[in-house]
């Protein structure tokens, strides 16, 4: 994954595998706080997504909106089942 910072703008470039052929998939989430007014209040989204093992992959790109200022940008990884609900993650870092 690769994270480009410009003041509190961001872009994000990276790949996920799923080389395990269990049944389950993977995702990488991302996780920050973005300014809203003068507060500013923590969210996650779903980074990219791959599924079914045997070395699938997703690329996914990702920039901030115009204007929403962001920080403390984490990342973390998820093992989810077939009904996309979360069976673990790893810390978020």
């Amino acid at each position: 994954m690769a994270v480009e910072w410009e003041g509190y703008k961001v872009s994000l470039s990276g790949t996920v595998w799923d080389k395990a052929a269990d049944g389950y998939g993977v995702r990488v989430e991302v996780g920050y706080n973005w300014q809203d007014g003068t507060a500013w209040k923590w969210t996650t989204r779903i980074f990219g997504k791959a599924e079914g093992g045997n070395g699938d992959s997703k690329n996914s790109n990702a920039h901030s909106k115009a204007g929403v200022n962001i920080k403390g940008l984490k990342v973390r990884a998820c093992t989810v089942n077939s009904s996309n609900t979360v069976v673990a993650c790893s810390p978020w870092a």
